[in-house]
């Protein structure tokens, strides 16, 4: 069989003519749309993977199955919380105490707080790692959907120009069309807007030749996805920084 196919089985006989379905089965967003080239906007599937070595070094034994992840509601799963449990003591106090941890308890309340901060801290660090921010991304996914041709993507640009340079009128309009504009900062308008004019230069790069409509629109609706991506994973990590925040005043 060539591994770069796949291969489908019918659990029954199909006739001529006859629907068949097809179950995707359970999938992070990322993973849908490696294989199938789509994504949910809300998947209760969706998470964040990490990794023990992403905390400052520390390290030590996981646990034995399930993965190392955030959940859609911004919570660690048992595996994650067990192991940075584990990670934050010191080894006498694993040898004492760690299948408390491999049970879901509590080692200490100091444990948990350091657990906490620091889950928080590396949520953080992530997020600072992307260019953009959670709503500048809603910002720009809005205005996306806005242009539903490459002609209303252009147009949308010879309305906002340079923001600096912005007309009172033409702030209305822009304010009046794009949700969430007005709360955003100018540095925030203007690597929007640097991007939206990346993408509209994209049909006078290369070779010189004007892409075709349908090439331009295979690519905004791909470049519609990474955004939507990143969306999806940036809310999960915001998530878990709102969950540490109130584990840690719980813990107080």
């Amino acid at each position: 069989m060539n591994l770069k196919s796949y291969c489908f089985y019918a659990r029954e006989n199909y006739k001529k003519g006859d629907e068949v379905l097809l179950c995707y089965g359970l999938h992070t967003n990322l993973e849908l749309l490696e294989h199938y080239g789509f994504l949910l906007p809300f998947n209760p599937n969706d998470k964040v993977y990490l990794g023990l070595d992403e905390f400052y070094g520390f390290a030590c034994d996981k646990p034995q199955h399930g993965s190392m992840h955030i959940e859609v509601d911004g919570r660690p799963s048992f595996q994650l919380l067990a192991a940075l449990r584990l990670c934050f003591v010191s080894k006498a106090v694993r040898q004492q105490k760690g299948h408390l941890a491999l049970c879901g308890q509590q080692l200490s309340i100091e444990n948990d707080v350091l657990v906490y901060q620091r889950l928080k801290e590396r949520c953080l660090a992530l997020l600072h790692e992307f260019p953009s921010t959670l709503h500048m991304d809603s910002v720009l996914e809005h205005i996306l959907s806005l242009c539903s041709t490459f002609d209303g993507l252009i147009g949308l640009l010879e309305l906002c120009g340079n923001i600096k340079s912005l007309s009172a009128e033409s702030q209305k309009l822009l304010v009046g069309s794009v949700c969430g504009w007005t709360a955003l900062h100018l540095q925030e308008r203007e690597f929007i807007l640097h991007e939206l004019h990346n993408f509209s230069q994209h049909d006078s790069r290369g070779s010189g030749k004007s892409a075709s409509i349908e090439d331009l629109g295979l690519k905004m609706e791909r470049w519609w996805l990474s955004i939507r991506w990143r969306f999806c994973h940036k809310r999960i990590l915001h998530r878990c920084v709102n969950h540490c925040a109130r584990q840690l005043l719980l813990l107080e």
